[in-house]
């Protein structure tokens, strides 16, 4: 990878983009977003995703997702704002715009989760300083926010969301400060928030790590617990 410099957190892989070629994301020692990616000859090619849009150096891991022919890649700022880069004209030009300052959302304290809606619209989730999960949508083609938390009455968070879609409603995963797995999830078409909590129902033991989850005919949920084993929960 002639160029691409030294790695300072985790990659982000996607196994095809818009083109069907390999994409790799990852933050810089520099603090940029870089991207690895296979070219037109089947060759691996390196972009600074950072110095393409001036955006601002990261202090966490980058999250893309796909939307349509278009990247999107979200990530937390050196000034707690949430910035997502992005394609436009069938992803050849990238641009970069910071949620925060579009939405009046509060600071980030950790890394963001891209997801799309039941719809296909953009929902970016991150957890504020504030220990709420708060999401970042686009409706009617603008950008807004929600106080997940406290819509929900949901207990402060103690790391990042996971969100995924069943059907057509929305569930965000998160680990609280209770050391309890919690859900958020959407009800009536996607427009009404609710929490529970998995850990509780389960009796399962504390856990020591974020939640991951995937749809295996019903909702299956993983996490590490403080007894250091891998836990995994699910509806039967």
């Amino acid at each position: 990878m002639a160029g691409a410099p030294a790695a300072a957190g985790d990659p982000f892989a996607l196994p095809s983009g818009p083109s069907g070629k390999q994409i790799i994301t990852y933050r810089g020692a520099d603090g940029h977003i870089d991207a690895l990616w296979v070219n037109g000859s089947s060759l691996w090619a390196h972009t600074d995703m950072t110095a393409l849009t001036n955006a601002p150096l990261s202090v966490g891991d980058p999250f893309e997702y796909l939307q349509g022919g278009n990247q999107l890649v979200s990530f937390r700022g050196v000034d707690s704002d949430i910035h997502e880069l992005y394609t436009i004209n069938n992803n050849i030009q990238w641009l970069q715009t910071d949620l925060i300052k579009l939405t009046s959302a509060p600071p980030a304290a950790g890394d963001p989760f891209g997801s799309l809606s039941p719809r296909g619209n953009q929902i970016v989730g991150y957890t504020g300083k504030d220990g709420h999960i708060h999401q970042l949508y686009i409706s009617s083609s603008h950008w807004l926010h929600a106080d997940v938390t406290a819509l929900t009455n949901a207990p402060l968070s103690a790391g990042d969301p996971f969100e995924y879609l069943q059907g057509g409603n929305q569930l965000v995963l998160f680990r609280g400060v209770d050391s309890n797995i919690h859900q958020l999830y959407t009800i009536n078409n996607n427009s009404q928030w609710l929490q529970t909590d998995l850990s509780k129902l389960t009796s399962a033991p504390p856990a020591a790590g974020d939640p991951s989850a995937y749809i295996f005919g019903n909702p299956v949920v993983v996490y590490r617990g403080t007894d250091w084993h891998i836990h995994l929960l699910s509806l039967q």
